[in-house]
């Protein structure tokens, strides 16, 4: 069956859920109603990145990725997550308020500046596998004044290989979308992170095998309970007071779960 098919069958609204800290998270991290001072940044970031005219030059990551010859522009406007996703990932940075945030795949840096503009006050390292993207996004987060996040140059392996997790409480994993290479980094991470953390996953639905991943993530021992939603999918880890496993979906896809017709 089709994941966003088996997805949607299974979501529930808001007015479903009987956990008040679920019911919380889904109101003030995820519903689209609350708008922010940042939003106007974010779209500002955007459209600054689709207006870059820098090809990507030829290397073996690059050509691997089918992302050489492009021009940064063109490739944003496929590559990059658009405003409103960066700014559901701003509500919820601002829902969990991390200290330390690791995202993996940062990209061009559009969402480690929505991360980092939620939180002024955490640390956000980002990991990117192209040096040239990595080295573009670093000089957008300067341009844009954002001090607290910096992106590095790494292959996930090899940064797993040099760096302990332990220190990150959030953790956005976005790149390279297959079965074993997500099963493998999650893995290293539910060995190395706190009690306490929350792993956000994105494009849970992207492929089949991105959300047998998925289902076969939320099953593991240090997993405590899951939220599945359109796009991305959150873990919490044994420290949570929340537990089993849930799928969200917005009422206006389900009018008939009736809930007074907010746009939760």
């Amino acid at each position: 069956m089709n994941p966003y098919l088996s997805f949607y069958l299974a979501a529930k609204t808001s007015y479903h859920f009987h956990s008040p800290s679920l019911f919380r998270l889904i109101r003030y991290g995820l519903s689209t109603e609350d708008q922010y001072y940042s939003f106007g940044d974010i779209d500002t970031y955007y459209k600054a990145l689709c207006c870059l005219s820098d090809r990507i030059p030829f290397t073996d990551f690059s050509g691997s990725k089918n992302q050489s010859g492009r021009t940064l522009a063109e490739f944003a406007k496929k590559a990059v997550a658009p405003p409103r996703h960066a700014k559901r990932l701003f509500k919820l940075i601002n829902f969990f308020q991390p200290r330390h945030i690791l995202e993996l795949g940062s990209c061009l840096g559009m969402s480690a500046a929505a991360m980092a503009w939620a939180k002024p006050t955490a640390c956000l390292l980002g990991v990117e596998g192209n040096p040239f993207l990595a080295d573009h996004a670093n000089k957008l987060l300067a341009q844009h004044q954002i001090s607290n996040a910096w992106i590095k140059s790494s292959l996930f392996t090899d940064f797993f290989q040099e760096q302990d997790c332990s220190q990150f409480d959030l953790v956005y994993l976005d790149g390279d979308h297959h079965y074993d290479s997500t099963m493998q980094y999650i893995k290293i991470l539910l060995t190395q992170l706190p009690s306490h953390a929350v792993i956000l996953m994105d494009d849970i639905h992207w492929s089949h095998e991105m959300y047998s991943a998925w289902n076969e993530i939320k099953k593991l021992p240090r997993v405590n309970a899951s939220l599945e939603t359109i796009r991305l999918g959150i873990l919490f880890l044994d420290g949570h007071q929340i537990k089993g496993h849930h799928s969200w979906i917005p009422y206006y896809l389900k009018p008939w779960q009736i809930g007074l017709f907010s746009s939760l």
